[in-house]
């Protein structure tokens, strides 16, 4: 950047639905890696986290190198973009990084135990039996037979006692021909729970799960 080679961690993220204009009000999804396979027509946005304070100027270009790569005949540019923003405040690199909404999709499966009504069932899988699940409470699951078209929206509502399992009750009854699919593979049967987890969260944030 200008005449300093300076080190950054940088964080390449996307707008699912490829806006090319970065908002801090909008939501982004986490991007692993860029190569061969990845479409370059999506817009991908990074931010660098530097270890040191550098000088830079609004809306210049920055280019981003690879200085460990050992084959010498290699071009070592890794990415090149232009500044969008930064932050001049007084504000902490913790603030400032918080207020970039980037999420990783996480999942985390369960199991029924057993069946309680025609909308309710019981599953495990999803906490220990001292842990708190207030984080769990109203978030949205699938109940799912592998290789199978059994999928059923439901939602987690408490905690079942005072064990590690959970009620989940279903967004409708089962229909007779679910209901038997149900009781003749309840074994089969994974709770599917898909959730955002942001890369910077907001300090004092807590286990809050977002969808």
């Amino acid at each position: 950047m200008g005449y300093n080679t300076v080190t950054a961690l940088l964080t390449i993220f996307k707008r699912i639905n490829n806006e090319a204009t970065f908002n801090f009000n909008s939501c982004y999804e986490y991007v692993e890696k860029i190569d061969e396979e990845y479409n370059p027509g999506t817009t991908v946005f990074g931010v660098l986290h530097f270890d040191q304070f550098a000088t830079a100027i609004p809306n210049s270009v920055i280019v981003g190198s690879d200085l460990q790569t050992e084959t010498v005949n290699s071009c070592r540019i890794a990415f090149s973009g232009v500044l969008l923003d930064y932050n001049s405040s007084k504000k902490s690199p913790t603030e400032y990084l918080s207020a970039i909404k980037i999420y990783k999709e996480k999942y985390k499966q369960g199991f029924v135990d057993r069946i309680l009504s025609d909308n309710a069932v019981i599953a495990k899988g999803f906490c220990k039996k001292e842990s708190k699940i207030d984080h769990l409470i109203g978030l949205k699951v699938s109940l799912k037979i592998p290789d199978n078209e059994f999928n059923v929206p439901a939602f987690i509502s408490s905690r079942f006692g005072q064990t590690n399992k959970v009620r989940i009750d279903l967004n409708s009854s089962l229909s007779p021909e679910q209901k038997e699919v149900f009781k003749t593979q309840l074994k089969s049967v994974k709770v599917e729970l898909k959730f955002k987890k942001y890369i910077f969260e907001k300090p004092g944030s807590g286990k809050k799960l977002i969808q």
